[in-house]
């Protein structure tokens, strides 16, 4: 049987209120620090906020404020502490920040946050964010139920300890109940700072995954009409799909990938994973070939007529026992003919023949002198016959 791992979606709904923005300008600053590419910590009272390095590009400014007045009621969830509001509000960070709330006590400590334009419930006193947003300390009631379990894969807790590496492909497995638009957030974190483009796409979706194969629901959107990766509209109690790369593009070097899934009223971190793609990932070999694994790489093997250079397949010249005339790929096969050769279609040159002879005005060929020197005009008609010997010398005599 697989090893499930629940996530406790609520079943009262979230009551959510807008921002104010105000408020938090009032609030009071209790901790802050000016942290840069290298990472560092913010820590107040009993909140301790960790950017991991390569989390920031430039020094900043980082503050953890009080925010008074904000409603952050979570039905089903008790808040156990204010509100605090971690400024710049809304900065992104390339690497997930630990935000931990020491003291919460109780059997079902949890943060609630705000990411991805959802609030997200992480179970435990820590959470992971990439984004900086408001958060409160919480325990969850006794007696809620879960509205989403995960049956597979088996994600790990932390970005540190991210479970099971999947390559190329990952197959998702889901419980639900009472859950009419599941939303999917697949965050990709380049923990080892092996790429110099964006894993997630450059819009405003997570784009660096893609869902294919959903069974048990449908494909509502993806990630070009909004902020998820995904959303889905569940028609049974079980919801499966492959997830696979799709801005992200080939990688080989492992990543670590965050996981938030829940309803637009209330999500929850689910953990994460590593993901890798093998050699031969997206490798079309020109469309004439297919890539196979070897070893660590990967080879194209082409169709005839056809060569491998990489991971192409290119035109092969087919000049084997040829000296001339077309290789096959737009060109000639070599050295070619000399001036007075022409080259047949078995690929070998062989001499032009003559041409004919030109031709007189009247038709007759000049090449030949025995027609004109002893033939009609020296000793036939006019020479010797009816002229010079003939007709005339007899009738004379």
């Amino acid at each position: 049987m697989a090893r499930r791992f629940a996530i406790p979606f609520l079943v009262a709904t979230v009551g959510l209120v807008a921002c104010k923005p105000a408020e938090d300008q009032q609030a009071d600053v209790f901790a802050s620090a000016l942290i840069g590419p290298d990472g560092g910590q913010v820590a107040g009272g009993s909140v301790v906020l960790d950017i991991p390095a390569g989390a920031l590009t430039a020094e900043t400014e980082i503050e953890l404020r009080r925010a008074e007045g904000v409603d952050f009621t979570v039905p089903g969830v008790l808040q156990v502490g204010g509100v605090i509001t971690m400024l710049p509000e809304g900065l992104q960070l390339r690497q997930p920040a630990s935000l931990t709330f020491d003291g919460i006590g109780g059997e079902r400590p949890a943060v609630v946050f705000e990411q991805d334009g959802l609030r997200v419930l992480a179970n435990g006193s820590t959470a992971y964010l990439n984004e900086l947003s408001r958060a409160i300390p919480a325990r969850i009631e006794e007696g809620v139920s879960p509205r989403v379990s995960f049956v597979e894969p088996a994600l790990g807790p932390t970005p540190d300890d991210a479970g099971m590496t999947f390559r190329d492909t990952a197959r998702v497995q889901l419980e639900v109940s009472e859950t009419p638009s599941l939303s999917l957030v697949l965050t990709i974190y380049d923990t080892q700072a092996a790429y110099d483009r964006p894993l997630n796409g450059s819009g405003d979706g997570e784009c660096g995954f893609r869902l294919l194969n959903v069974v048990g629901g449908s494909l509502a959107a993806d990630c070009t009409e909004g902020l998820f990766t995904a959303q889905i509209r569940p028609s049974s109690d079980v919801v499966a799909f492959d997830v696979e790369p799709f801005l992200s593009g080939k990688m080989e070097t492992p990543v670590t990938v965050g996981v938030i899934a829940g309803s637009d009223e209330l999500a929850y971190q689910a953990g994460f994973f590593s993901f890798e793609t093998g050699s031969c990932f997206g490798e079309t070999c020109s469309g004439v070939g297919t890539c196979v694994v070897q070893g660590e790489s990967g080879v194209c093997e082409c169709l005839d007529g056809f060569a491998a250079e990489g991971l192409e397949c290119v035109c092969a010249p087919q000049c084997e026992g040829r000296s001339c005339g077309p290789d096959g790929c737009g060109g000639n096969c070599a050295p070619g003919c000399d001036d007075g050769e022409s080259c047949t279609d078995e690929g070998s040159c062989t001499p032009d023949e003559p041409p004919p002879p030109p031709a007189t005005d009247d038709g007759s060929t000049t090449d030949m002198p025995g027609s004109t020197g002893m033939g009609s005009t020296g000793m036939g008609s006019t020479g010797m016959g009816t002229t010079g010997m003939g007709t005339t010398g007899g009738s004379s005599g």
